[in-house]
């Protein structure tokens, strides 16, 4: 079937372009954090509860665009290392999260090596560029955030 349809789809797709762009850039960074002991998912959750004020386990899936689901398999690894910590109210969003001193160090480690790779990223592209591509993927999700999607045609 080689419809001119699912060409457009493999050239043009939004959805398709980014989760390959993404899946691309993890293994990019992670390849580069791996030295640190910390996945790329790791870090981004350490990164995501440090930054807030004792978040709510939904309240960091929806910082990171991850589901729950995924978010409290990976905090098992990270309160197994002792480097988050879990106290309050039982599940998804009563439960509050803390990064550890442990927690603290290995983050500090791994800031160091997301440096080096995000610093030759924007160096190849211009921080221009970046910026400009920053914004994209703001406006992107925010208009599929606020985007009911179409329904697909009755077959």
């Amino acid at each position: 079937m080689k419809d001119e349809r699912i060409r457009s789809v493999a050239q043009s797709c939004l959805s398709r372009r980014t989760r390959a762009t993404a899946a691309v850039l993890s293994r990019h960074y992670g390849a580069q954090l791996r030295s640190t002991g910390l996945s790329g998912v790791e870090f981004s959750l350490l990164v995501a509860i440090a930054g807030q004020d004792g978040p709510s386990v939904s309240a960091v899936a929806e910082t990171l665009g991850f589901d729950s689901t995924t978010v409290v398999r990976n905090l098992k690894h990270l309160e197994r290392r002792r480097f988050v910590e879990s106290e309050g109210g039982r599940g998804r969003a009563g439960k509050r999260l803390r990064v550890t001193d442990e927690g603290e160090a290995a983050l500090s480690a791994a800031l160091d090596s997301w440096e080096v790779v995000n610093r030759a990223l924007v160096e190849k592209l211009g921080a221009a560029r970046v910026k400009e591509g920053l914004r994209f993927l703001e406006a992107l999700e925010e208009v599929a955030l606020s985007s009911a999607a179409p329904r697909a045609p009755k077959v």
